[in-house]
């Protein structure tokens, strides 16, 4: 049984497989709640990362973290 509340998380990503694959198990999990998704450039463009993170949150069924804010999910985050 869990009974602490949920780690508020950023997830940094280059999606590909491998990150799709840890997107898709940190959403379903409890013992996180997931509040940005930042791509960034890894093997191939900020664009085409920032593609590849949208059509995984529809077909997860969590387009709204890419709908809600620009922030959430759209150009690629600086520190």
């Amino acid at each position: 049984m869990i009974t602490s509340a949920p780690a508020p998380t950023i997830i940094s990503t280059d999606p590909g497989i491998d990150d799709a694959v840890a997107i898709a198990i940190a959403l379903g999990s409890p013992l996180m709640d997931v509040q940005l998704i930042c791509p960034i450039a890894g093997n191939v463009s900020v664009e085409k990362t920032t593609l590849n993170t949208r059509l995984l949150l529809t077909f997860l069924n969590q387009s709204q973290l890419s709908r809600s804010e620009e922030r959430r999910v759209g150009k690629e985050c600086r520190s």
